[in-house]
């Protein structure tokens, strides 16, 4: 999972912030430690709200990495 989130990760920044200070992998390693720690939080507190807080703020975190596209902003790029 973690060289898949890297290469995404890789794609996005090469795409919409080339010449941001940091890397595909420690965003990756970012990623893997939020959303573990969010299903540790959904078990310890006994449902998905938690999770999905959590989820919901490393999307903010990562388009604010990203910024907004030439062609469409970050908001909008999201699947639903």
């Amino acid at each position: 999972m973690p060289r898949q989130i890297a290469q995404i990760a890789a794609q996005a920044k090469a795409r919409y912030a080339p010449d941001a200070h940091w890397t595909p992998e420690s965003l990756a390693l970012y990623t893997r430690a939020a959303l573990q720690g969010a299903f540790i939080l959904a078990k310890a507190k006994g449902g998905p709200e938690v999770a999905a807080s959590c989820v919901e703020h490393l999307k903010r975190y990562v388009e604010c990495l990203l910024g907004s596209a030439p062609d469409k902003p970050v908001s909008k790029r999201r699947a639903h």
